[in-house]
Parts: structure tokens; sequence; C-alpha cells
């Protein structure tokens, strides 16, 4: 399943923020996967401490929510 697919679907199911990990780095390429519904895409690789970083932010976003996706 293409990443933008997955955000949509996972978008359908929940409000959660939805962090994506790509190493698509292709023009435009990151582009269909926030309009599907990711908070945020990260290109790979990427330091442990900076992974962290965003996913401590996202968190606090998200301050009050009670789901959080995940998808591998």
């Amino acid at each position: 399943m293409h990443p933008a697919q997955l955000c949509r679907a996972l978008r359908a199911r929940t409000g959660a923020p939805i962090l994506v990990l790509s190493s698509d780095i292709a023009t435009g390429a990151i582009e269909p996967v926030l309009a599907g519904g990711a908070w945020e895409c990260l290109l790979i690789p990427i330091s442990a401490h900076d992974l962290l970083t965003h996913i401590t932010a996202l968190l606090r976003s998200s301050h009050g929510r009670k789901q959080v996706a995940i998808a591998v």
C-alpha cells in the first residue's frame, strides 16, 4: 500500500497524529502523504535524537487526544 493510501485509511479511523518516515526523496513524494492526513513526513536516515524530538512535538501538539496511530 502506498504511504498516502495508508494515511487516508488511518485518518478515516482516527484523528491521532500520523508521522511518516520515508526514503523517497523524489520531488512531490511528500505532498501526497501530507494530503492523505499525515501530520509530518520525515526523510530517512534520521538520527534517533531528531526522531524523538519530532515524536515529542507531535505528542505535545495532540495533547488531550486519547489515541496514537502506529503503522509499519
